[in-house]
């Protein structure tokens, strides 16, 4: 075989153990080459070069302006510091949003997964229709225990316990109607925020929930389960914050009938949040209409010890309060205290008692009987007993967006400061508090009632703006997180341009 010209060293590559006279010549003009065989293996290479970036690009994020006439060198230094810190505070707000997504998330899975798992609810009896679980169901049931559930339960969300989810849910899992009646409740409550009375898709579930029920209680022995009376007091108590009173008497003695039947409240001893939903509903018009309540709630409280110098300092002249009101007066007190300590995470007592503790004060205040006492004595009662109940009220703060829950006390509380000589016997600063605490709570022509009285108390005693107000009434009961934000709605503008009406024309006078 003869070699290539001398001209450039060379190489020749051939197979030896091939019978081919097919050889590679390879030149080494330019220095020995690397044998990397006949074919390339592995990816080719990327090409190294950039597309060219735009200096008009609007993917820059920050922005330098240099403020001296010859930038310095290390500005360029400087603007790479900024980005890098401005960046590394982005990245961890972006990485504390999507925790804080994942959390609201696993807050509401179990909800949604038991919904998702049971698209149909069987009840029970197999008299009653199961219901097939659509989407605006979910959607309504989401609302119903997330936005409005710390709306309704006031105190159970610093216990992180949501009945809704926790007790109602499961139950409505196994009972069709307690199903509907939930459904009715989430939407007519998203309703009343509307401004809408009821819509047609909550009318629908209310009719198969009351339905359902009617079927279960005809007949010699009606069948009364803890989802039955629970639906009953549900459905009460939304009647009562659509305004319908008589429709919430109507249900109130129904209730009372299937509860005698169950044996009495005492059946429900050791059914803590069944218990708790009979007193809700049945304080929820007992407390609006100043009567006594259908049901009772015998809990002993400890006595608070202490003397009458709070009580007393609502006085003008030298009075005796009866020793009922001034032991329910310092036991709230205890609460007012419970409260500000839950708001602060610094409480020492259960949340839930704190409910049981409130519950009892509002049927100890409205079991009250003022008949066999001094006139005198009597009516200066008539008008602690309605003051004590709307605090604690606007204790609870649970008024629904667009509802009004305590109207009827509102306009009794004006009848009854009406009837005496209000700057004869009351201190201004007391008038004060309760004026506020009134207008915070009270929708229709009360509230005006109470501004004319505020304003009156704010320029006998020389206030001048709100934070003066404020510190007044915190010589009585004040809840920190509830009342600041409640009463800031009737601040010094609205008490200063409040005119005065024909309510309180005489008595201020």
């Amino acid at each position: 075989m003869e070699a290539p010209s001398k001209k450039a060293a060379g190489m020749v590559v051939f197979n030896s153990a091939a019978n081919t006279d097919v050889f590679v010549v390879s030149s080494w003009a330019n220095g020995p080459q690397k044998l990397t065989g006949f074919e390339k293996r592995g990816r080719p290479k990327k090409s190294p070069k950039r597309p060219p970036r735009s200096e008009d690009s609007h993917q820059t994020y920050f922005t330098f302006i240099t403020y001296t006439e010859a930038p310095k060198r290390h500005c360029v230094e400087v603007q790479k510091v900024v980005k890098r810190n401005a960046m590394h505070d982005y990245r961890q707000r972006e990485r504390e949003k999507k925790r804080v997504n994942k959390g609201n998330l696993l807050s509401i899975i179990d909800v949604m997964t038991n919904m998702v798992l049971l698209p149909v609810i069987t009840s029970e009896n197999p008299d009653e229709p199961s219901i097939q679980l659509d989407q605006y169901m979910l959607d309504r049931l989401h609302t119903y225990t997330t936005s409005i559930y710390e709306l309704v339960y006031s105190i159970e969300k610093y216990a992180d316990y949501n009945p809704i989810s926790e007790t109602w849910l499961p139950m409505a899992f196994k009972d069709p109607a307690l199903l509907h009646c939930l459904i009715f409740c989430a939407d007519g409550y998203s309703a009343l925020a509307d401004g809408v009375r009821e819509r047609p898709l909550a009318v629908m579930h209310l009719k198969e929930a009351s339905r359902m029920v009617n079927q279960r209680l005809r007949g010699p022995n009606p069948i009364i389960t803890d989802s039955t009376l629970v639906i009953v007091c549900t459905l009460a108590h939304a009647e009562k914050l659509k305004g319908n009173v008589e429709n919430w008497k109507i249900h109130l003695e129904g209730l009372r009938e299937m509860i005698e039947l169950r044996g009495g409240m005492e059946a429900f001893a050791d059914k803590r949040m069944v218990q708790n939903k009979i007193h809700r509903a049945d304080l929820s018009g007992a407390i609006d209409a100043v009567e006594k309540p259908y049901f009772a709630f015998h809990r002993e409280s400890p006595t608070i010890p202490g003397t009458y110098a709070r009580e007393l300092r609502c006085f003008r002249i030298k009075l005796h309060m009866d020793p009922r009101l001034a032991r329910i007066s310092r036991q709230i007190h205890e609460v007012t205290m419970n409260m500000n300590a839950v708001h602060q995470k610094s409480a020492s007592c259960h949340r839930l008692t704190i409910r049981e503790d409130i519950t009892t004060l509002q049927y100890a205040l409205l079991a009250l009987d003022f008949r066999n006492v001094e006139e005198c004595e009597g009516r200066i009662s008539d008008v602690l007993r309605p003051a004590y109940l709307m605090y604690l009220v606007t204790l609870l703060d649970e008024a629904l967006p667009g509802t009004s829950i305590c109207d009827g006390l509102g306009r009794k509380l004006v009848a009854q400061m009406e009837a005496l000589p209000l700057r004869a016997i009351w201190t201004s600063e007391f008038l004060l508090w309760v004026a506020s605490s009134a207008a915070s709570m009270v929708r229709d022509e009360g509230k005006g009632c109470f501004l004319v009285l505020a304003a009156s108390c704010t320029e006998d005693l020389g206030i001048n703006d709100w934070e003066e107000t404020e510190a007044v009434s915190r010589d009585f009961y004040w809840i920190d997180k509830t009342q600041t934000l409640l009463m800031s709605s009737t601040s010094e503008s609205n008490i200063r341009n409040g005119t005065r009406s024909s309510a309180f024309q005489t008595t201020l006078n």
